[in-house]
């Protein structure tokens, strides 16, 4: 069972328990996953603190896209106007708790790295796909 494929519905398909193993990862998980952290991270940080976590998940890649670089620009602008010491001042987590802003920001940047470079070897596998199997290794 692959989660997360295009078109992605709002109620996602979840066995469980759990599958063990768990099914492979795909990019549209990932951008979708990215984008709702970005989200929720921006409206409990630095918003209304009134998102829940049942979010609308887009049904297309480009929308997938356009939602997370909507949330990348967001918290963008909010970064644009903290100073030095608006860094430490207390903001409240996804999950209630008062973090300083520099532990959000932190944090934010720690899902796009993180995910940015699981989508990019995906992309790298699946574009590499029919010569993974031949590939030879010697020195």
């Amino acid at each position: 069972m692959l989660r997360h494929q295009f078109p992605l519905t709002r109620a996602q398909p979840y066995e469980l328990p759990e599958p063990d193993p768990a099914p492979l990862t795909t990019i549209a998980w990932r951008v979708c996953h990215v984008a709702a952290v970005n989200e929720l991270y921006h409206d409990y940080a630095f918003g209304s603190a009134s998102l829940t976590f049942d979010l609308e998940f887009p049904s297309a890649a480009g929308d997938a896209v356009a939602w997370l670089r909507k949330g990348q620009r967001a918290l963008r602008a909010v970064l644009d106007t903290l100073g030095d010491a608006d860094l430490d001042t207390p903001r409240r987590h996804n999950n209630g708790a008062l973090w300083p802003a520099h532990r959000i920001v932190a944090a934010v940047i720690h899902e796009q790295v993180h995910h940015g470079a699981e989508i990019s070897l995906l992309r790298d596998l699946f574009g590499n796909r029919d010569r993974l199997g031949r590939a030879s290794f010697a020195a």
